[in-house]
């Protein structure tokens, strides 16, 4: 922030006065975000920023929102004001993140300004998702989302005939045999 000394003088002719007064100038500062919270794995679309001395320009202005946000289409409306669509994705991690706006050499933040929201555990994918009867070892990739899955603490089922020969689990998110490919179920 630059600091500036400014002398005036009054203009009134019945009031005499002199002196000086100090004021700070403001860089580049992004103000607002609207909505400012979004749940991992969901999409927002119209995301309002709005900024305070920016210079904001269609195709020249980049958005970040942080690790695991993604920004889509971008719409400048004013040069203190854009709306942007994001997603954010399954990983993203839970808790505030800070929103950049970047034109050429000017760069404008603000702190804490999105806040990733944890989702409902669920499962995200099963792969493959099918299997042709009469197998008898297929491998099995289910990945979960916001889980917690524990070793020896899990098992997973099935429909009915179908037999699971074991799990492992490789990380908090994703099921694994050691036997088989990193992040895998065989069964």
């Amino acid at each position: 922030m630059k600091q500036r000394r400014q002398n005036y003088t009054s203009k009134w002719a019945d009031t005499p006065c002199h002196g000086s007064v100090e004021f700070s100038v403001l860089g580049a500062v992004l103000a607002s975000i609207l909505p400012n919270s979004g749940t991992q794995g969901t999409n927002l679309t119209g995301v309002i920023i709005t900024g305070f001395n920016t210079h904001l320009q269609s195709g020249a202005t980049q958005f970040s929102f942080g690790s695991g946000i993604n920004v889509g289409n971008v719409n400048v409306t004013s040069p203190t004001s854009a709306t942007v669509n994001i997603a954010v994705t399954p990983s993203a991690p839970v808790g505030p993140q800070t929103v950049t706006a970047t034109t050429g050499s000017e760069v404008a933040t603000l702190t804490n300004a999105f806040t990733v929201v944890a989702t409902t555990p669920y499962i995200f994918s099963v792969t493959p998702n099918s299997g042709q009867q009469g197998t008898s070892s297929l491998t099995v990739n289910i990945t979960g989302v916001n889980t917690n899955f524990q070793a020896g603490a899990l098992s997973a089922t099935f429909e009915s005939n179908v037999t699971v020969n074991s799990v492992s689990v490789n990380s908090t998110s994703r099921l694994a045999n050691p036997g088989c490919m990193t992040s895998l179920v065989c069964i």
